[in-house]
């Protein structure tokens, strides 16, 4: 990647960030918020397949949307870089990622995600109804944003 490349990256996490934490009620369907920074890290660990950079990408956004909401500091960092370092481990490992094998590998990666997250965040609800009312929920609303995306817009 060049430099170029490295800005433009950076510059789409902070506004994805600032979407994320100022504006999230707007896109938000009875109180589910998808994780739209999720869904850039995944993309762009697929087109970008470097563990290491997935890794250090998804770290560093994770501790700046932590630090900006200030609930648990370290769970979207863990996140993220989770996300993005088996994402590109995965594609590096299989190079061409079929229809089926992007969107397995987006569902796992988005309900996972959204689990480990509304598990941690959460925790003063009962297990079940965190985990089906709203970290499937959000799960799903993320599955279907990064579809609408590869529609418009497919990765290789």
């Amino acid at each position: 990647m060049e430099i170029r490349t490295y800005i433009q990256n950076i510059a789409i996490i902070i506004l994805l960030i600032i979407i994320q934490v100022k504006f999230s009620y707007l896109y938000s369907i009875s109180d589910i918020r998808p994780d739209i920074l999720l869904v850039f890290l995944v993309r762009q660990s697929i087109k970008y397949p470097s563990p290491t950079r997935s890794l250090i990408r998804g770290f560093l956004a994770g501790i700046i949307i932590d630090l900006l909401i200030g609930d648990v500091i370290g769970v979207s960092s863990l996140i993220y870089s989770l996300a993005g370092f088996f994402t590109s481990y995965y594609k590096r490992n299989k190079g061409y990622l079929a229809l089926s094998n992007k969107f397995i590998l987006f569902s796992v990666i988005f309900i996972v995600a959204s689990t480990i997250f509304y598990l941690v965040t959460l925790s003063h609800y009962p297990l079940l109804k965190n985990i089906f009312f709203v970290a499937l929920p959000s799960a799903i609303y993320g599955i279907i944003i990064i579809w609408i995306i590869q529609v418009f817009k497919p990765l290789k």
